[in-house]
């Protein structure tokens, strides 16, 4: 029932203000009578007249007042609330304890469009939300509610009177404003740049098959780019700036970049195919800050091997394409811009500090024995970080340190931490995830940093780099390395223990020469033949133990083939850290069994699931581990998995295999065989 509080406010004060007018009306008649000898009866009637007069007058007042402020109030409700709230102009409620409603004003009324609002109403029956869901929200917050063809913003506060309980409730109309900003939003413009990854490859045929390629590219980025109605400028001869507006992106996101399978169908040569690398960004700022995002966006396509776009929003950064293998580089150019970058640090620094990634192999070892040597021909102090209880490479450090001027140099983590200076230069090695160093807080409390890797780049930088050197093409990082102390040492300055070192972590990270190994490799292992390495000494450091053989063996006896291809096999006994390296051999010698195309091995050291991936070259076990939160190259990966049991993991890692191959899976095609040094 509609209740007009105004008007019983003025029926009650009016009240009292009749008695008191009728009775000073009453002393004036009899004052009259006495005084100026007025009828009595005159004076009476004329004084009833004047107050019948303002009784109608106040009557009337007081409907049009009540008429222009109708409000739903509870009678217990206090008179200073509801004046309070009878005058804001959005709309208003208080609702009880018990979710009723115990006072709305006329606006509020208006906003609902309801016809029935009473006190005592439920809350729920009134807006779409519940009075408990209402009072949970905390001071400044608000919860947009759809009233009709209308969107409100509910705040709440919560009455202070220790009388009344309850929450007070105000609406703010917020439908234009959310179409206003849904329509900027979609008008926002999206920045993409695009590269020709193998644009060196394609110009070494003739120019009018270069054009020709070059052409058909541009002419599928246009094609591309006016079904958005977006914006193509070419700025160089294999790059391309893209805008759009932000309402094509989720079809873009949902086809996931369906250009790079459109470019790759153009080919050139003998059938090589042409690949891009695309940095998409749409974060929030001004056009300069897209662009800029974009840029770093690209960079991380070209970093993680190319052939894929990187699209960088506010909440993350998403990766489509990678479905090949990185295009190997005859040139090594960069190399020795490279070298020369790193010696200008190295010549500047008070010290230097060198470590490779958490639970070493030869690869991270032979290439930080690899910088140390070159920190030393420049004359810098220089300490490699180590973790002297893993076992992986506790015989190669007591290797070195036999030699004279690698007997201080290793050290462990809270020595490294007392080292560090103002210009103290870190270097890392064969990895670029900084989690994942061997001493993630010395990475961090460094202001000068260095990364030499082949891993394709999974994450941004949480430190700030001043070189990288990302080549997910080499085979190793021992590989990037030699090259680089080809280009900046003497002839015969490395030792013999040194060369071999490097040596092995190729030999390792290509299994003998047998896998991801272009004319690169084999002219680094060149290099280090003739610094002294004994291929038949390296040899040496790759036999295993009795003890291993055995643990090995768990693995081989548990081989469990999962479509048709791919072989799992699981240690189903708790493993200590060496079976890290058991596990990896394990992978790869289930690669000889016939038909086998990728496979995984599984097994739990302290408390965590450790996943090594291997492919024969058809399967792309990065893709599938990083959904794993592993990471590595298109046929040998890695991932750690914690919290789970083995049994959980193993489901994990047949969804993101299952899902590999239902979105992401793109069999080798004939560019792959077109690949230098095959």
């Amino acid at each position: 029932m509609l209740k007009k509080n105004g008007r019983l406010r003025l029926w009650r004060n009016g009240f009292f203000l009749a008695i008191g007018l009728a009775l000073v009306l009453f002393i004036l008649s009899a004052v009259f009578s006495m005084t100026l000898q007025w009828e009595p009866l005159l004076v009476f009637g004329s004084a009833t007249g004047v107050f019948a007069l303002f009784v109608g007058a106040y009557v009337l007042l007081s409907f049009r007042l009540s008429a222009s402020d109708a409000t739903v109030v509870d009678r217990g409700l206090g008179e200073q609330i509801a004046d309070a709230f009878r005058g804001i102009d959005a709309p208003a409620a208080y609702f009880s304890e018990e979710g009723k409603l115990s006072f709305a004003n006329e606006a509020f009324f208006y906003a609902l469009q309801h016809n029935d609002i009473a006190v005592g109403s439920r809350l729920d029956k009134l807006l779409p939300t519940t009075y408990e869901e209402l009072s949970a929200l905390s001071y400044g917050e608000q919860k947009i509610l759809s009233v009709g063809d209308r969107l409100y913003t509910a705040s709440v506060s919560r009455s202070s009177d220790k009388h009344i309980s309850g929450i007070f409730v105000l609406l703010k109309d917020v439908t234009e404003f959310t179409r206003i900003k849904k329509l900027l939003h979609a008008e926002r413009t999206v920045v993409a740049y695009v590269l020709i990854d193998n644009i060196e490859e394609v110009m070494q045929f003739v120019q009018e098959r270069f054009n020709k390629c070059a052409s058909a590219v541009e002419d599928c980025l246009k094609e591309w780019v006016v079904s958005m109605g977006g914006v193509l400028r070419s700025y160089e001869r294999d790059r391309f700036v893209v805008m759009f507006d932000v309402e094509h992106l989720e079809e873009e996101i949902a086809n996931r970049f369906s250009v790079l399978d459109k470019v790759r169908e153009v080919r050139v040569g003998d059938g090589m195919s042409v690949t891009i690398s695309m940095g998409v960004a749409n974060v929030t700022g001004s056009l300069a800050d897209r662009e800029a995002a974009a840029l770093l966006a690209l960079d991380l396509a070209l970093q993680r091997g190319g052939d894929q776009v990187v699209y960088r929003s506010d909440t993350d950064t998403q990766f489509f394409g990678g479905k090949t293998k990185a295009l190997y580089k005859r040139a090594n150019v960069r190399s020795r811009v490279i070298a020369g970058e790193i010696a200008s640090l190295v010549g500047r620094a008070d010290n230097v500090l060198i470590m490779g990634h958490r639970f070493g192999d030869y690869d991270s070892f032979g290439a930080s024995v690899g910088m140390a040597r070159l920190c030393m021909f420049f004359g810098a102090k220089v300490n490699i970080v180590v973790n002297f209880s893993d076992v992986n490479i506790r015989d190669c450090i007591q290797r070195m340190q036999e030699n004279e001027e690698y007997r201080n140099v290793f050290i462990d983590g809270s020595e490294g931490m007392d080292r560090i200076r103002p210009d103290t230069l870190a270097i890392v090695v064969d990895v670029n995830n900084l989690d994942n160093v061997e001493y993630p807080s010395i990475v961090r409390n460094v202001k000068n940093l260095v990364i030499v890797d082949h891993h394709r780049k999974t994450a941004d930088f949480t430190v700030n780099p001043r070189v990288t050197y990302i080549e997910t093409f080499a085979s190793s990082a021992s590989e990037l390395v030699s090259e680089i102390l080809e280009q900046s040492i003497s002839a015969k300055t490395l030792l013999r223990d040194e060369a071999e070192m490097l040596l092995s972590g190729i030999l390792l990270d290509t299994k003998q020469f047998t896998r991801n190994t272009g004319t690169r490799t084999f002219a680094a292992a060149l290099y280090l033949r003739g610094e002294g390495a004994n291929p038949a000494e390296t040899n040496e450091l790759f036999k295993s133990e009795v003890s291993e053989v055995v643990k090995e063996a768990k693995f081989h006896s548990n081989v469990h083939i999962y479509r048709d291809t791919l072989a799992i096999t699981v240690c189903e006994d708790e493993g200590d850290p060496s079976y890290r390296v058991v596990a990896a051999k394990a992978a790869d010698k289930l690669l000889l069994v016939r038909n086998v195309e990728a496979s995984f091995t599984l097994v739990r050291i302290d408390n965590r699931v450790h996943i090594s991936a291997r492919s024969a070259g058809r399967v792309n076990v990065q893709l599938i581990l990083e959904k794993l939160n592993g990471g590595g190259h298109f046929d040998v990966a890695g991932a750690q998995v914690g919290e789970k049991t083995t049994f959980e993991v193993v489901e994990m890692l047949k969804n993101a295999i299952d899902d590999y191959f239902e979105n992401d899976a793109d069999r080798l095609d004939e560019n792959e065989e077109f690949m230098d040094g095959r």
